[in-house]
């Protein structure tokens, strides 16, 4: 079965799991912690607070696009969906 390999050897890839956004506000810490690169779709709209302080209006970001960033939560999602790349 592949998942053994997995964890018998890691996760290759930077990003090895992703939580979808669509609707207020969610924390990275404790069981979500991780939070290292957002993908905003078409038409989302909210904000993105970084662990070490300051915010980025998602509009601000290119939609489709990986943005590596340092996420303590996000809030104010309204529309669309925003995608939460989360490091192993």
């Amino acid at each position: 079965m592949a998942i053994k390999d997995f964890n018998k050897l890691g996760h290759p890839g930077k990003f090895p799991e992703v939580i979808t956004l669509t609707s207020g506000t969610t924390w990275f810490t404790g069981s979500n912690y991780g939070g290292a690169g957002v993908i905003r779709g078409t038409n989302t709209v909210g904000t993105v607070y970084l662990s070490n302080g300051g915010s980025i209006d998602l509009t601000d970001l290119n939609a489709g696009e990986v943005h590596e960033l340092s996420i303590e939560h996000v809030e104010g999602i309204a529309s669309g969906s925003l995608y939460i790349l989360k490091r192993g």
